[in-house]
């Protein structure tokens, strides 16, 4: 889809070797592609990106768990 990433977020996480262009020219693909690029360090990626993708297996083991106590 031409929209896909349309207004989305595209993190960006600059390695150690990165110079201050690198970043830029990855923010000019993201904007180029039509999304919004975000700063962040490889700590807060992987914060926000466990909170995302644990959080649907652990309400899914809390349902499980309370279902079977009934």
């Amino acid at each position: 889809s031409a929209d896909l990433f349309g207004e989305r977020p595209w993190i960006v996480t600059p390695g150690a070797a990165a110079v201050p262009a690198d970043g830029e020219l990855i923010d000019e693909l993201a904007r180029a592609c039509g999304a919004r690029p975000l700063r962040m360090t490889a700590d807060e990626h992987d914060a926000a990106t466990a909170g995302i993708s644990h959080l649907p297996l652990v309400a899914a083991v809390a349902l499980m768990v309370d279902g079977n106590r009934r």
